[in-house]
């Protein structure tokens, strides 16, 4: 019997327009002690699926189905109670975001303490010295200390580690992951995927991993579902999956094997050869010379303040219509860089040149006029535009602020801009939170154009969206360098898009540039033993890796005791 079955699942949700269907009769089966992967992009329905199951959709859902059953027990009509029994302690969830999901205004140990006070009854020494055994199998440094730290005073990885702490602490039957790794680096990604394979043989669980990423399931799942609009296209063992996938949509998610993430990017998108513009320019239209940041920590009545070097000697140039793109996991330096080159921040020390001027932010000297000509795209579109305003007025504000162009102009400009971007004039009066988030990033793409910049500084632009968002963005970016000569700094952990994009590649690590070169000869032959770290923990798609795996895990089940 399985631990969890699923048929014909429904879900549909009342909005000012009518109903819309979201899942469109699913069926998901899930055994004790394997690991399926739902795939499909943004809309698919892969995650309202499973907050059916956790019972955390709103009360606008409604959701039907011929069977939810958990151990042999009817899920959809438990009571509120029953149904509290067991979600939190049998079946447990670790969400996308772990910033966001954790309570910023608590400490991250009283949260896990409270799991554990509420699901099994411990007291608070008891709960304490269980947290603290958490801590350490999930392999947060320092337990004794991180304990007492509050979300915002540790890493990305680590808020999701501590996630994953939460999630394992009533020793739960069956673990749903929705996107763990989303917008970490490949190699905190691979430590995240190796500590819930590790725990998941460990504990016996069965594990459902939400996923977009090709690659993450190629080194973790045994059985894998495809959904493409609320509806599931295939299911296979991973194997069969990627030796002969059967839908269109699959086909075209798995690619042919190769040696970065997902496979070439180049063959996924199908439209553009991998490079960008062979323009040159004489006058670097970006260079910095021995880029130093440093950061005072201030001290405290017990503890002196401490300098922390963010960069050390950074050099690099950029001709025009080139794209360099600058490579390194969590806190390497490469987002501190990029605000650098976006006139954000100031280094403390080395020279910053834009279209061979300097820009000195610390003294206002030329920077106004340069200001203009440099514009960024960050990572969280939803975060980086204002919800109060309309599209159409955060288009129009830099014309604003920058320009004396009448009302007429600046609305028929922001209205062409967004025909640029793929999107249509009747949505310059909507909200950000009407739009999708490829649309979004589309918006902060348009508006980071509007002054017609000579400079974009790109901070992780796809990581955060699904394969074929960051393909229909990738090709737009692409088409923009072209049309406009477009100079790009593009930020990403990414490999698989930065061997797509860039022509001349930057590997940070802790602040230091540790190899530099064009896209061909880096990827080709990859020199320093740090960069190739990057690369040896990138997922790979090839399927003799994935027939291997699937051995070495049906041998290791062979052997465990009954």
């Amino acid at each position: 019997m399985a631990l969890l079955n699923i048929r014909n699942l429904t879900v549909k949700f009342a909005t000012a327009t009518g109903s819309f269907t979201a899942v469109d009769g699913i069926d998901v089966r899930v055994d004790r002690g394997e690991v399926l992967a739902i795939v499909g992009e943004s809309g698919s329905g892969k995650s309202v699926s499973m907050l059916a199951v956790m019972g955390l959709l709103p009360d606008t859902a409604t959701i039907t189905s011929d069977e939810m059953t958990y151990d042999g027990r009817d899920i959809s009509n438990m009571s509120g109670p029953e149904r509290r029994r067991l979600i939190g302690r049998e079946i447990t969830m670790i969400f996308q975001e772990p910033v966001a999901s954790l309570n910023p205004a608590f400490t991250v140990g009283f949260q896990i303490e409270e799991v554990l006070r509420l699901n099994l009854g411990l007291g608070s020494r008891d709960a304490r010295g269980r947290a603290l055994e958490l801590f350490r199998a999930v392999g947060i440094p320092e337990p004794e200390v991180k304990i007492d730290a509050y979300p915002h005073q540790m890493s990305g990885g680590q808020c999701q580690r501590v996630m994953i702490a939460m999630a394992i602490a009533s020793n739960p039957r069956l673990l749903i992951a929705d996107e763990p790794t989303t917008a970490l680096d490949v190699t905190i990604q691979k430590q995240i995927l190796d500590l819930l394979m590790k725990l998941q043989e460990d504990y016996g669980m069965a594990l459902i991993l939400i996923t977009h990423d090709m690659g993450v399931v190629a080194e973790t799942a045994d059985r894998v579902v495809v959904q493409y609009k609320g509806r599931k296209m295939e299911e296979a063992d991973v194997l069969t999956l990627f030796e002969s996938p059967r839908h269109p949509y699959t086909r075209a998610a798995v690619g042919p094997a190769g040696t970065c993430n997902r496979g070439p990017l180049a063959h996924r998108l199908g439209i553009l050869p991998a490079g960008g513009s062979v323009m040159t320019s004489t006058v670097p239209v970006v260079e910095g010379r021995a880029i130093v940041q440093d950061y005072n920590v201030p001290g405290s009545l017990f503890a002196r303040g401490t300098q922390v070097r963010a960069l050390s000697g950074i050099d690099f140039k950029v001709e025009k219509g080139k794209t360099l793109a600058i490579v390194g996991e969590s806190g390497s330096g490469k987002s501190t860089l990029a605000r650098i080159i976006a006139l954000i921040d100031a280094p403390t020390g080395g020279e910053l040149r834009i279209d061979g001027e300097v820009a000195d932010i610390r003294r206002r000297r030329p920077v106004p006029a340069l200001r203009s000509k440099v514009q960024m795209v960050f990572q969280n579109p939803y975060g980086s535009l204002n919800p109060r305003q309309k599209v159409g007025d955060v288009l129009m504000e830099p014309l604003v602020i920058n320009t004396d162009y009448p009302a007429t102009e600046r609305r028929d400009r922001a209205e062409a801009m967004l025909k640029k971007v793929g999107l249509q004039p009747e949505h310059f009066n909507r909200y950000p939170h009407m739009f999708s988030g490829g649309q979004r990033q589309r918006i902060a793409i348009a508006r980071a154009l509007m002054l017609n910049p000579a400079l974009l500084v790109l901070d992780e632009p796809v990581s955060a969206l699904d394969l074929s968002v960051q393909a229909q963005v990738l090709n737009l970016l692409t088409d923009l360098q072209d049309e406009f000569e477009l100079t790009y700094v593009f930020v990403s952990h990414d490999l698989s898009v930065v061997r797509y994009i860039a022509d001349e590649v930057m590997v940070i690590s802790r602040g230091v540039a540790v190899e530099q070169g064009s896209r061909e000869a880096l990827f080709a032959n990859p020199q320093h033993p740090y960069t190739q770290s990057l690369f040896a923990a990138t997922p790979v798609t090839d399927v003799e890796a994935i027939r291997a795996r699937v051995a070495r895990r049906k041998a290791a089940r062979l052997v465990q005791p009954v």
